[in-house]
């Protein structure tokens, strides 16, 4: 099957049915239509419109107005970035990305189905394009989010960058939309100070081209993300429960003869198990690993994720002597779960280079003094050279505007 074909006749008929009530702007160049609006099965697990289905919600909006031949230039219907013709001889990387996003996108009591989106042209450097799209409330001004991308022209063979053909450039120029440029070529990784995570890319985790999709770098980031808070807080759990099983050292100065059963409830704790995944080439096995007690003395305790074998990919510290608590809290001292919860106010992205599936990546993340609602994530090859970096900025509380 040709996937560009497919997508064609999809849009087609999508155009045939009068739904997306397209018109198109010239000098500006930019394109107006309606799009089907978020659907219920893009909300997470905290009832809230998830971040990876709403850059994918985007990018398939986008395709819309890519691949529709709504320009009439001269004699025939052309899409109106000449996408159609461009791509005969080349493609596109993305090479930074940037997401905002409103509250209103939050605000379960107001309708976002349909929405009314703008697709706009921004210019061309030597082999990058520059393009825009912005979400609004049906027959609105409202923003519900935006999506700013910088594509870098590419060989596809050699898979370096081309120059614009010298017809596009006369077509294209004096047209954009005047939109700000996007300089963003990521930033430098602390050497220590990081939660890891030791993954191998999977068939799931890659596009049509077996390339890892553009979006799974910022779900591989999310997914540490969310570990990292949940440990943190399990381990947090557990220690509390220890501490409330542990007798007042003042009104009982005999712990054994008065307190018979606290070192057996103290030495239960320090047995406890948690489940850890396990995973290499591609499987994953279930083992146990033990949780120290921290409150009984010891300076230090195992990480709560471990493994049997220390030389098999798995979840790890960047500081190996640090207790997991210590270490979380020093990556990432103020984010929580509940800040997550308050929704994605922007996301900005850089693509360095590329993997494939079979490969290991490390998924370092971390918080820099002054950015309390901010997370950085580096997403690393083996080698420790970057592959995809982010910034994600979460909304404050609506209690502390």
């Amino acid at each position: 099957m040709n996937r560009r074909l497919e997508k064609q006749r999809y849009i087609e008929n999508l155009i045939k049915s009068g739904a997306l009530k397209i018109k198109v702007n010239d000098a500006p160049r930019y394109l107006t239509y309606t799009n089907p609006g978020i659907h219920y099965d893009d909300f997470d697990i905290y009832n809230r419109p998830d971040l990876i289905k709403m850059m994918l919600y985007a990018i398939k909006a986008e395709d819309i107005g890519e691949n529709a031949h709504s320009f009439n230039d001269g004699d025939k219907m052309c899409s109106f970035m000449y996408w159609d013709t461009l791509l005969k001889d080349r493609t596109f990387f993305v090479g930074s990305v940037q997401y905002n996003f409103t509250r209103i996108l939050y605000a379960r009591d107001v309708p976002k189905w349909p929405l009314d989106v703008k697709f706009s042209f921004g210019g061309i450097g030597s082999t990058s394009l520059l393009q825009k799209s912005e979400f609004f409330l049906v027959n609105s001004q409202e923003l519900v989010m935006s999506r700013l991308t910088k594509l870098i022209a590419v060989d596809r063979q050699s898979r370096r960058p081309v120059p614009h053909p010298d017809w596009y450039r006369e077509k294209m120029t004096g047209k954009e939309v005047p939109l700000d440029d996007l300089i963003f070529t990521g930033f430098q990784r602390p050497q220590k100070g990081t939660f890891v995570r030791k993954i191998q890319i999977v068939l799931s985790d890659t596009d049509r081209n077996r390339h890892t999709n553009f979006a799974s770098y910022v779900r591989f980031g999310l997914d540490t993300l969310h570990l990292a808070l949940t440990l943190r807080a399990r381990r947090k759990a557990a220690e509390a429960k220890e501490n409330s099983l542990l007798p007042n050292i003042d009104s009982a100065p005999d712990l054994r003869t008065r307190h018979p059963k606290t070192n057996e409830a103290k030495s239960a704790l320090n047995k406890l198990s948690v489940k850890s995944q396990i995973c290499e080439s591609g499987s994953c096995e279930t083992s146990n690993a033990s949780i120290d007690s921290h409150v009984a003395g010891s300076k230090s305790f195992e990480p709560l994720i471990s493994t049997v074998d220390s030389a098999l990919p798995r979840v790890t510290t960047v500081d190996s002597a640090l207790p997991l608590v210590a270490t979380i809290d020093s990556a990432l001292p103020w984010v929580t779960i509940d800040i997550m919860r308050n929704g994605t106010k922007n996301l900005k992205i850089c693509y360095r280079k590329e993997c494939v599936e079979g490969d290991f990546v490390d998924v370092h993340i971390w918080q820099e003094k002054g950015e309390e609602l901010t997370v950085r994530c580096s997403v690393d090859a083996v080698d420790g050279s970057p592959i995809s970096q982010f910034i994600l900025e979460y909304f404050g509380s609506l209690s502390n505007l």
